[in-house]
């Protein structure tokens, strides 16, 4: 039998037992989303969506999905003017976040994109994510490599700053200046050099072979590397199967693919990152899987 009084009375015994200790609740239609230091600097999902979404508007930016998690916003988008073609192979299926204009006959391009997410309770900071977008397969890769790398925009303190000792005309003051840079880096995720690095690293993706004969093996290793729910083994290895490209983009592409699968929007956002961090990997690590046995 559930007691929510006597859970509460606990629970605000406890706190009055260490006043020292506080703590900031944060709250939506009467539920606790969150217990968090009081030096817990909130990035609101609103005001962040004000910042990004005129710029991206302004940009030509095609907004091909959002969500809102319990603990994440997500916005992703696509720059259809910043485009290249489609290196050979990666014929998988149609994806939850197809454009619909490149769907039918129209030839395969790897196409700019933008993941921009956000935690309102402390589940991860503030990110500003390059990305490429397959339209022949429509899946998403987040790019991890020293070209497109990953802008973790947060909050930093200083040892004897308390955030909570400012007015508020001082932290709305210090809000706008903040969502001013975070802008300014949306914009620069779709630097032209930056893409043609990722191009570069999808083409030079498509050269490096998958030697294993063992399939289940070699996505056995990826998933167990890249820390993959065991779950997505069959899906891996089914969409590198039908794919018919037995490469290290091909088992990238297969990764991003069995993200279109994937209930899970944070899951699915997860593999997204994998299928980026399979281009980005070191000879070494790629050798581990495509020679598995």
């Amino acid at each position: 039998m559930s007691s929510p009084q006597l859970l509460a009375s606990n629970i605000n015994t406890w706190l009055r037992a260490d006043p020292e200790n506080k703590r900031m609740i944060r709250t939506l239609d009467g539920q606790v989303r969150a217990v968090l230091t009081p030096k817990f600097r909130p990035l609101d999902n609103f005001e962040l969506a004000q910042a990004v979404l005129p710029k991206l508007m302004g940009m030509g930016v095609q907004v091909m999905s959002a969500e809102l998690t319990e603990t994440r916003m997500y916005i992703k988008g696509i720059l259809p003017s910043l485009s290249d073609e489609l290196p050979a192979g990666a014929t998988w299926g149609t994806g939850h976040t197809a454009v619909a204009e490149y769907r039918g006959n129209t030839p395969g391009k790897v196409v700019a994109a933008i993941v921009v997410s956000n935690s309102e309770v402390g589940a991860g900071t503030l990110r500003v994510e390059p990305s490429v977008f397959t339209t022949w397969c429509t899946n998403l890769a987040i790019i991890k490599a020293a070209a497109m790398k990953k802008y973790h925009v947060g909050r930093s303190f200083e040892a004897d700053a308390n955030w909570e000792v400012f007015r508020d005309a001082t932290r709305e003051a210090d809000d706008r200046a903040f969502f001013l840079k975070v802008a300014d880096v949306t914009e620069a995720a779709f630097n032209l050099d930056v893409f043609r690095a990722a191009v570069a690293q999808i083409r030079d993706a498509a050269a490096q072979p998958i030697v294993s004969k063992e399939l289940p093996k070699v996505v056995e290793v990826a998933v167990k590397r890249l820390a993959l729910p065991v779950s997505t083994q069959g899906s891996i290895l089914t969409h590198l199967a039908r794919g018919g490209d037995l490469s290290k983009w091909g088992l990238s592409s297969a990764i991003t693919a069995t993200a279109n699968d994937y209930d899970d929007y944070e899951g699915a956002t997860d593999l997204e990152r994998a299928g980026g961090e399979v281009l980005a990997m070191a000879r070494r690590d790629w050798d581990a899987i495509a020679t598995a046995a």
